[in-house]
């Protein structure tokens, strides 16, 4: 894995209003590599991640993707230079089957560099392949996800960035989910999660920051966050 980072935020802050939430905050992914965020509801978690993607602005510091400064880029710019974005909670649409979504995040391509997207998918997630004209509303939580992120696949993204992937999915779904993420990296796409799962991310990710109050209070490596005696005491239940 290549230690030059695919995306690079310096010393960022960010908020709403005259509130700022997010305090100089470093966050950094290298090429290749699958990183979460984690830490107590409040702490800023998703704020970072809609800095990091253009959902609001960033007021200081420095945002750079793939070595050019991105620092106040719009979502729909960061999309089209490789960042796509599985946003938290319900983000299907019911009535539509999962064909029409996959079109949905194809709205960038060309016919050929479609086609070529959808054999990736269907090839990531071969249940995408057989349900094409299955309708949202009749798929299981974890299946639902599983559109969710072949959609925002469909661009061939360099990074992909997830908002609370196991949000509101029941226990038996969690690990199929945190699957269908794994194999999205082992497919060579760097990965940046906020999961209120913090056990369930620090296994599956190669490396962690812990926020707190808008700040990072500790980062490291995922297999020592969660052999931490304080993170397990203060984000893992002990």
């Amino acid at each position: 894995m290549s230690a030059d980072p695919i995306l690079d935020a310096e010393d960022i802050t960010s908020g709403y209003g005259n509130n700022e939430i997010v305090h100089g905050v470093d966050l950094h992914v290298a090429d290749g590599e699958s990183v979460c965020i984690i830490g107590p509801n409040g702490a800023g978690k998703s704020t970072v991640l809609k800095t990091l993607t253009g959902y609001i602005p960033c007021w200081s510091g420095t945002i750079r993707f793939n070595g050019e400064d991105v620092t106040d880029a719009e979502t729909e710019d960061l999309i089209e230079r490789g960042i796509s974005i599985v946003p938290q909670g319900a983000s299907t649409f019911p009535e539509m089957t999962v064909s029409e979504h996959l079109d949905m995040g194809a709205w960038l391509l060309d016919d050929d560099a479609k086609q070529e997207s959808l054999e990736f998918v269907y090839d990531l997630f071969p249940r995408i392949e057989e349900r094409l004209g299955q309708k949202i509303k009749t798929m299981s939580g974890g299946e639902q996800q599983m559109v969710s992120i072949a959609r925002a696949l469909m661009i061939d993204p360099d990074l992909l960035v997830l908002d609370e992937p196991s949000l509101g999915l029941a226990p038996n779904l969690v690990d199929e989910v945190f699957d269908l993420i794994n194999r999205v990296q082992a497919a060579d796409v760097s990965i940046l999660m906020v999961e209120q799962n913090a056990a369930k991310a620090l296994d599956n990710t190669d490396r962690g920051y812990v926020i707190e109050m808008g700040n990072v209070e500790y980062v490291d490596v995922s297999d020592k966050l969660a052999d931490d005696p304080e993170v397990k005491q203060l984000y893992l239940g002990g």
